[in-house]
This record gives C-alpha cells, sequence and structure tokens, in this order.
C-alpha cells in the first residue's frame, strides 16, 4: 500500500498545498492521521484515495462541460 503526505500530492499535482488541504476538508480526498501525544499528528493519504478523487474529480468536470 503506497501512502503519500499532504506535500507530496501537491507536488505531484504541481498545486497549493492549501488546495490538497481544501480537499481533504470538504471529504472529497480521504485522509488519516499519524501520530499521538505530544508529537505533531500528519495527514496521509493513500494512493487507491488519490486515484478515486482524481477520477471523481474529472467526472465531475465533464458533466459541468456537457451542461
Amino acid at each position: 500500500m503506497e501512502i503519500y503526505t499532504v506535500k507530496e500530492i501537491a507536488k505531484a499535482w504541481k498545486c497549493d498545498i492549501h488546495i490538497v488541504y481544501d480537499l481533504i476538508k470538504k471529504g472529497k480526498l480521504k485522509a488519516f492521521t499519524i501520530g499521538t501525544g505530544t508529537k505533531k499528528t500528519s495527514l496521509r493519504v493513500r494512493a487507491a484515495d488519490i486515484d478515486e478523487c482524481l477520477n471523481n474529480l474529472a467526472n465531475a468536470n465533464s458533466i459541468d462541460e456537457a451542461k
């Protein structure tokens, strides 16, 4: 199972990191946290969830263009 950080996704998509965080916040990109206790928690995203998000976004754009 491949897992990526938000920073790695933003770099691959050539977009601002806040766009990735916004997709996560809106529930369009599934993510999970790692880390507990006094350490800072970090978000991670599975490769399969990235693929699902991209497919959903592409389908949404296709529907919008057809209108």
